[in-house]
């Protein structure tokens, strides 16, 4: 090329140069963006779950949460707000209790504060949440949830709730 041609748009950099630039830059550059503040999960059917379980609490909705329990294996719950005892139970049991549950406590709001990104190296994932809530117009009490996560088959379900307060 003649310096004194005009550069076209299709001139291309020495491999070495794109290199060298690449190292000049600074690693925040070229590292991968966080998640986005909102609690939203890498891979899509974290996402999925984890956007069920902030609209069940939302809307008082046990239906929709009982649909993100598994099928073929009890959840295991150990946490005060569900009000019942630590164990095992299966998804009838869970739907009567989150039944129970929104009818005498209102959700003032709900935030998965820690997103499920991706799989742990066990295969399962947990999504952290802080629930305020109400009780009879009481003042609002506060919970922080784990939700432990498996996949069933190709989706993902609660396989564990844990309160951790």
């Amino acid at each position: 090329m003649n310096r004194s041609e005009p550069m076209s748009g299709h001139s291309r950099l020495p491999a070495g140069l794109v290199i060298l630039i690449a190292m000049a830059l600074p690693p925040s550059l070229l590292a991968t963006p966080p998640a986005d503040p909102e609690g939203q999960a890498a891979e899509p059917g974290l996402q999925f779950v984890q956007a069920e379980l902030k609209d069940s609490f939302a809307s008082g909705d046990p239906e929709r949460l009982a649909g993100t329990l598994p099928h073929r294996v009890k959840t295991y719950v150990s946490c005060r707000p569900i009000d019942v005892g630590d164990g095992y139970y299966g998804a009838d049991q869970m739907r009567l209790f989150f039944r129970r549950m929104f009818r005498q406590r209102q959700t003032v709001r709900f935030v998965i504060s820690e997103p499920a990104l991706a799989p742990r190296a066990d295969g399962r994932a947990v999504a952290i949440a802080d629930w305020s809530y109400r009780e009879g117009g009481g003042t609002p009490k506060e919970s922080r949830i784990a939700f432990t996560l498996a996949r069933e088959g190709p989706d993902w379900r609660v396989r564990e709730i844990r309160d951790l307060r």
